[in-house]
C-alpha cells in the first residue's frame, strides 16, 4: 500500500476556513439527494445526513471551483489539497458517528448509484478517495492539530500571553506524544513531517518573541545533528510516571532518565512494613510457644548478668550490718 503523503496536511488549516464555511451552510438544496442516499439506513440519520450533506456541499463547491484553484484567497492550496482534507474530515467524522459504516468508499459509491445526474460532479475527489484506518486517520489529526496550534502560536496577539503559553504547553506534550515512535528512524513521510514541525518551533522559540518562563531554553527534539542541548519533557503515554530527554552534542542519541521519585511515599512504605514486622513479633510473642520459649532465654540471660555482677561487686560485712 502506498504510505501517505504527511506533507499534504501542512495545509489542512488553509481547507478547513474553507469547509468550516460549507458545514455552516443551512441551505436545504442538497437535502433530497442524502434522503435518497441514506433512505435504507437504519437508527436515526441525523447525524449521518449532516455528514452526507457536507460530503455533497464540499464536492460540489470543489467541482465549482476548480477552475481558481490557484487564486490568492486559498494560498495555493490546490483541489487536490482540498479533496485530500475532506476525505480525511469525512473519515474522521464517520468514525465517530455510531451505528453506521466506517467505509468511506461504500457509502460513496452508494450515494454515486442514487444520484446519477450528479455523477461527474461527484467524481472531483475520485482518486483522493480513500478509507483511512485508525492508526493513520489519528496520525493525520495529530500533525492537523499541531499545524493549528503553531499557526496559532505564530499569530497571537501579543496581549495573549496566558492562552499563548498554553498553546505552546499543549504543542510540546502533543508533539512528544507522537516523536517517541521517530526515535528509531525519522524516514517516514509522518516523522519527516514532525520534524520539520519540532524545527518550526525550536526556530520560533529561539527568538523570544513570547515569554513563558517554564518552557523557556527548552526545545524539542528533532533527531537532528546539534550542538547546542535539546531538553523537554516526554509523556508519551499521559501517565503519571514522568521522564526527561536529554539529548547532548552531535550524534547523540535521546536518552529517557526517570525523575526523582517523591520522598513521601518512601517514608510511608518503609513506615507500614515496620509496623507489619512489630506486628507479626507481638502476635508471635503472646500467643505461640515463641513467647514462652523467648521468656526462658530472657530470665536466663538476666540470672548470668546478675551473678557476674554479683562477683565483681562483692558486698562486704560491714556495708551488709550498717
Amino acid at each position: 500500500m502506498e504510505e501517505y503523503d504527511f506533507g499534504i496536511v501542512s495545509k489542512f488549516p488553509t481547507s478547513r476556513t474553507v469547509f468550516d464555511h460549507i458545514r455552516n451552510d443551512t441551505g436545504n438544496y442538497y437535502n433530497s439527494y442524502c434522503y435518497e442516499a441514506i433512505r435504507n439506513y437504519p437508527y436515526n440519520p441525523t447525524n449521518f445526513l449532516k455528514t452526507c450533506l457536507f460530503l455533497i456541499k464540499g464536492l460540489m463547491y470543489l467541482h465549482k471551483n476548480k477552475d481558481t484553484e490557484n487564486s490568492t484567497d486559498t494560498h495555493d492550496v490546490s483541489t487536490h489539497d482540498h479533496c485530500e482534507y475532506l476525505i480525511y474530515r469525512l473519515n474522521y467524522e464517520l468514525e465517530h458517528i455510531t451505528k453506521y459504516p466506517k467505509s468511506v468508499s461504500s457509502i460513496y459509491d452508494n450515494m454515486k448509484t442514487k444520484v446519477q445526474e450528479m455523477i461527474s460532479k461527484l467524481n472531483t475527489c475520485k482518486n483522493e478517495l480513500k478509507n483511512l484506518d485508525i492508526t493513520l486517520l489519528n496520525n493525520i489529526h495529530a500533525l492537523n492539530e499541531l499545524h493549528e496550534n503553531l499557526n496559532q502560536l505564530m499569530y497571537s496577539f501579543p496581549y495573549k500571553h496566558m492562552e499563548t503559553c498554553n498553546n505552546v504547553d499543549h504543542y510540546v506534550k502533543l508533539y512528544n506524544k507522537y516523536i517517541s515512535i521517530c526515535y528509531s528512524s525519522m524516514d517516514s513521510s509522518f516523522c519527516k513531517e514532525l520534524k520539520k514541525l519540532g524545527e518550526n518551533y525550536n526556530e520560533y522559540m529561539k527568538e523570544k518573541i513570547i515569554k513563558c518562563p517554564e518552557l523557556e531554553n527548552r526545545f524539542l527534539y528533532t533527531g537532528s545533528d546539534n550542538t547546542r542541548t535539546e531538553v523537554t519533557n516526554v509523556q508519551p503515554c499521559e501517565t503519571s510516571l514522568r521522564g526527561e530527554l536529554v539529548v547532548e552534542g552531535i550524534n547523540s542519541s535521546p536518552i529517557v532518565r526517570d525523575t526523582e521519585t517523591p520522598l513521601g511515599p518512601k517514608i510511608f512504605t518503609g513506615f507500614s512494613i515496620s509496623l507489619s514486622i512489630l506486628l507479626i513479633l507481638f502476635i508471635m510473642y503472646k500467643f505461640t510457644s515463641f513467647g514462652t520459649r523467648l521468656n526462658t532465654k530472657i530470665l536466663n540471660i538476666k540470672r548470668i548478668l546478675f551473678d557476674e555482677d554479683e562477683e565483681s561487686n562483692p558486698t562486704s560485712p560491714s556495708a551488709s550490718q550498717s
